[in-house]
């Protein structure tokens, strides 16, 4: 999220680098800007109904690590979520794959193949769906298998002022962030995404039906095996946007 201050993002790393030298699970590395998602199935696109099933809860023991600067948020979201899946690469490399401007800008479809490419050698790939008319019930689905099945940590989209602990902290509307996935627990219709904004993010658990309202179009990055079934849909059309959020 680029909507912030010289003071409180230098606070925000001196705390990120104080809970690392802690030895704690984060980290901070160097890299470059971000932008948003890429392209989009409809909400009504699901795994096969042959797929295991999830266990009621589940979180993720995985490395963390926290933005680089104010527009690194889709490369320290790509970075923890390819690690899951056995994948190391850095921040401002991955920004490089996406071909990520100077300016902080992408086009969707550039991010959405740069993960891809890096699931090549891989049985796993990722497709995206949700939006604003994303159920709670279908965005608990797909993250529970893919934490508690897969044991892998799925990327989402969000508007970050919609996010409950960035309230009041961004000016204007549809400032484009983006947090992975690390938990959740059906009894308690929770689930738990890492943020990795460093003053005011982290590990944060919210309700399902909170992270559905704040999800962009294309906004759940679900991910698969490739040999398995699945439904098909056609993607629908995705823009350039800048850090700001809106389409160029």
């Amino acid at each position: 999220m680029p909507h912030t201050s010289r003071g409180r993002w230098a606070a925000g790393i001196a705390t990120a680098a104080a809970i690392a030298a802690a030895g704690a699970i984060i980290a901070v590395e160097t890299g470059r800007r971000d932008g948003t998602h890429g392209r989009a199935s409809t909400p009504s696109t699901s795994r096969s109904a042959a797929a295991p099933a999830a266990p009621t809860a589940f979180r993720l023991p995985i490395a963390l690590q926290v933005q680089a600067n104010p527009y690194s948020a889709v490369p320290a979201a790509a970075v923890v979520s390819l690690s899951t899946l056995g994948i190391k690469v850095s921040q401002s490399r991955f920004a490089a794959k996406m071909h990520m401007t100077r300016q902080g800008e992408y086009d969707g479809e550039d991010f959405y193949g740069a993960v891809n490419r890096y699931l090549h050698d891989t049985p796993y790939q990722v497709n995206n769906v949700g939006g604003p008319d994303s159920e709670p019930d279908f965005v608990m689905r797909e993250v529970a298998y893919d934490v508690g099945v897969l044991q892998r940590a799925p990327m989402l989209s969000v508007w970050g002022e919609r996010l409950p602990w960035h309230k009041g902290t961004e000016r204007g509307r549809k400032v484009d962030h983006m947090v992975v996935a690390v938990g959740y627990d059906r009894s308690k219709g929770t689930v738990t995404v890492f943020d990795p904004w460093p003053d005011t993010g982290g590990v944060r658990t919210l309700p399902v039906a909170t992270l559905a309202r704040t999800l962009q179009i294309g906004g759940l990055y679900f991910i698969y095996q490739r040999s398995w079934s699945w439904e098909t849909t056609t993607p629908t059309a995705s823009p350039r946007l800048s850090p700001g959020g809106g389409p160029r």
